[in-house]
C-alpha cells in the first residue's frame, strides 16, 4: 500500500496536478484521494479475499488499526521530517470543512477491511 500511495502522489504531481491547478485550483488532491482510496480498496479486497478463511473480525480490526496508524506515522514522517513542515501544516490536511479530503484515506483503512471481510464471508 505504501508503494501505491507513493506512485499515486508521483503521478498526481507529474501529470494532472499541473493541468488542474489553473482551472479548478487545488482539486488535484481531492482527485488523488479518490484514486488512492480506490487503489487501497483493490489491494485490501484481494488481501482479505486471500486470507478470508483464517481471518476473524478481531484479526481484521487489528490489521486495519495497524494500517491506520502506519499511515499516520508515515504522514508524520513525510511532513515533519522529510519536508520540514509543521504540525499545523500536517493537521490542515484534515480540515474537511475547508475542502480537504485526506481524512477519508485513513478512515478507509479502518472501514474497508471490515466491510470486505463481512461481504466475502456472506458470499461463502
Amino acid at each position: 500500500m505504501l508503494m501505491a500511495a507513493i506512485i499515486n502522489g508521483g503521478i498526481r504531481d507529474a501529470t494532472y496536478k499541473p493541468l488542474l491547478l489553473p482551472y479548478i485550483g487545488r482539486w488535484a488532491h481531492q482527485v488523488s484521494t479518490i484514486i488512492l482510496i480506490s487503489l487501497f480498496a483493490v489491494i485490501i479486497y484481494y488481501f482479505i479475499k486471500r486470507y478470508k478463511d483464517v481471518l476473524t473480525l478481531k484479526h481484521t480490526i487489528i490489521i486495519s488499526t495497524i494500517w491506520f496508524f502506519a499511515t499516520l506515522a508515515f504522514e508524520v514522517f513525510m511532513v515533519l521530517v522529510l519536508s520540514n513542515g509543521t504540525v499545523t501544516k500536517m493537521l490542515s490536511a484534515y480540515y474537511i470543512w475547508k475542502g480537504e479530503t485526506w481524512v477519508l484515506v485513513p478512515l478507509s483503512l479502518i472501514i474497508l477491511p471490515v466491510y470486505f471481510l463481512e461481504k466475502l464471508h456472506k458470499q461463502t
